[in-house]
């Protein structure tokens, strides 16, 4: 079937200060009454204190029909990044989020962590490594519940209530 996206975005910048509003939509077009479209946004900020950089954010995720967690979902966020010398940095993040749907352990939910470091090689050339946690409280498993959950990259586990996923991430960043 067909689906209709758009995104829109501001930011803004202002010294050590920063902050951006995100607002997405997606309409799937093939089955009205099937209709899994979504629409989320999100606002975020951080401010650079020279020694430490934090952030924080919150995104709200709404579907037209109910998911494993329901039809919403509340994201909150923390991260921080520390430059240690001139070419390293060491980037740190927290996660939780929790759904509408009521099960018997309560509201559907999960948290999420992760900490890396980036090492620039060059003006253009960066190194990086890290590690993530996603852990499952309770409630129905979570598939894109975490999906672009933003910083330091996109582990999408499916996973069931309880159960908790990892993932490593290397690589090199080349800016052209």
């Amino acid at each position: 079937g067909t689906q209709a996206m758009w995104n829109v975005m501001a930011d803004y910048k202002n010294g050590p200060l920063a902050v951006a509003a995100v607002y997405k939509k997606l309409d799937k077009q093939d089955n009205a009454a099937t209709n899994n479209g979504k629409y989320e946004w999100g606002v975020g900020a951080n401010y650079d204190f020279q020694v430490v950089k934090v952030g924080l954010g919150y995104q709200k995720q709404n579907l037209k029909t109910a998911a494993a967690y329901g039809k919403t979902s509340d994201l909150y966020s923390v991260w921080g990044i520390v430059p240690v010398g001139d070419k390293l940095s060491l980037i740190a993040q927290y996660a939780t989020a929790e759904g509408d749907k009521k099960v018997a352990a309560g509201t559907v939910g999960g948290d999420s962590w992760a900490i890396g470091a980036k090492y620039s090689l060059s003006k253009r050339t960066t190194l990086y490594a890290t590690y993530a946690e996603v852990d499952l409280e309770k409630g129905a498993g979570l598939s894109s519940f975490w999906n672009n959950s933003g910083g330091m990259g996109n582990t999408n586990p499916a996973l069931e209530a309880g159960q908790k996923a990892n993932a490593y991430q290397m690589g090199i960043i080349h800016s052209f």
